[in-house]
């Protein structure tokens, strides 16, 4: 089954989307550094990534640029 990466700084909101699309049979990985969000999109290699616009350190779209460096993943 697919991948997704969740970036996602509220815990809540990110455990709750984890545990639906799991429920659907997608794998999930959640990140939980976010200072480190890029290293952990190479190790992943997901197939998605849902990216949260609002997040500490750097913005969503820092992260997106960074993502669209090494990879054409769809970015949502």
């Amino acid at each position: 089954m697919y991948k997704i990466m969740l970036i996602e700084d509220d815990r809540t909101l990110a455990d709750a989307m984890k545990s639906q699309l799991e429920s659907y049979g997608y794998t999930v990985v959640c990140v939980t550094d976010f200072d480190k969000v890029t290293e952990e999109f190479a190790e992943a290699s997901p197939d998605l990534v849902l990216l949260d616009v609002m997040l500490p350190k750097h913005d969503g779209y820092y992260f997106c640029t960074e993502i669209r460096k090494t990879s054409a993943v769809p970015i949502v």
